[in-house]
């Protein structure tokens, strides 16, 4: 598991690293086998922009993406719907593990 924090055209303080490091610390609760997170925090003119990329086994990567005013703000909408796609995922693998295509039985052919 690597957490990686960085920032592009802000300098990321201890508060920023801090409240993304809980963030992303928060994200294992959602989904097991999450092998990378990455967070990026930029400012654009007047907005700023958080953004969570996760990496999982069997190639999953997603992604969230969120703009405010205010980067902890920011960070929150990214986290909650980054956990709302983890959740989604684990839903999808726990509905589709174990249920193979059901076969008509032998004795109902005959």
């Amino acid at each position: 598991m690597q957490i990686t924090i960085s920032g592009h055209h802000v300098s990321v303080n201890e508060s920023m690293r801090s409240r993304a490091y809980e963030a992303s610390q928060k994200l294992f609760r959602f989904f097991d086998g999450i092998t990378n997170i990455a967070v990026k925090m930029e400012v654009d003119s007047s907005q700023c922009i958080a953004e969570f990329t996760v990496l999982a086994r069997q190639s999953v990567t997603l992604t969230s993406k969120a703009k405010a005013r205010d980067m902890r703000k920011a960070l929150d909408e990214a986290t909650e719907k980054i956990e709302r796609q983890l959740t989604k995922r684990k839903e999808k693998l726990h509905d589709h593990r174990g249920h193979g295509a059901k076969r008509p039985s032998t004795s109902d052919q005959e």
